[in-house]
């Protein structure tokens, strides 16, 4: 699962119904889902498995060679994900690299079978890298869900 950290606070209850209708389409039963770590999209993911009951697995950026969690100053959320999650896996990326970056969700977007995106159709940037990882799956031949509240215009300020 994939999407926008700057996730408009209005368009919350919307993108949770989405999410729910779509996890219950996407998920078969027995299986999990997996996320990484963040605000907005993904905390709305993991608060909809959790109502559903299904697992979820996260990956967790923290800087290289230090043990700071990326989140910073995200903490709750992080903490929040951290608690509803069966299983969490520490990824290393390099502080102010988006190349870094962009290889570190490649990497663990590249191990599901398919990904359901929140997303609003528009181009990405160094900030968000929802666009690249939907135009990735797509290339490799995946398959993408995408889920985003009509109307909806994200806020470019990180959601908590």
């Amino acid at each position: 699962m994939i999407g926008h950290a700057d996730l408009p606070e209005a368009a919350t209850p919307a993108l949770q119904r989405l999410m729910l209708r779509a996890l219950v389409e996407w998920v078969p039963s027995g299986g999990h889902v997996v996320l990484r770590a963040g605000v907005g999209a993904p905390l709305v993911f993991a608060r909809a498995a959790v109502q559903l009951g299904v697992p979820i697995e996260l990956v967790l950026p923290v800087w290289q060679g230090e043990v700071t969690v990326v989140v910073e100053g995200r903490r709750g959320s992080v903490a929040e994900l951290m608690l509803a999650a069966r299983k969490v896996e520490m990824v290393p990326v390099v502080r102010d690299d988006p190349d870094s970056w962009a290889a570190m969700e490649r990497a663990w977007v590249a191990q599901c079978g398919r990904v359901l995106a929140a997303w609003d159709g528009l181009p990405g940037d160094e900030q968000d890298l929802t666009a690249d990882l939907v135009a990735y799956t797509r290339a490799r031949g995946g398959a993408v869900g995408v889920v985003w509240p009509e109307g909806a215009v994200r806020s470019g300020v990180l959601a908590t």
